[in-house]
C-alpha cells in the first residue's frame, strides 16, 4: 500500500502515522521529496481500511 503525504503536511503528522502503522507490525519504506513524502506499507495490508473509517 502507498499513502502519499501533502507537501504541507507537517513531519509530526507523518511520525504519528509511520509509529502507528509500525505499532501494527508494518514496515514502512519512507521516500521523501520537494513535492511530497511517499510511504510506502510493507506487510499485509487487508487489515487497513484506506478511508480511515
Amino acid at each position: 500500500m502507498i499513502i502519499v503525504m501533502k507537501p504541507n503536511a507537517p513531519v509530526e503528522e507523518r511520525n504519528k502515522i509511520i509509529a502507528g502503522l509500525e505499532a501494527k507490525g508494518f514496515k514502512i519504506d519512507l521516500s521523501t521529496g520537494s513535492q511530497a513524502a511517499v510511504l510506502g506499507i510493507v506487510g499485509d495490508t487487508s487489515i487497513l481500511n484506506p478511508h480511515g473509517q
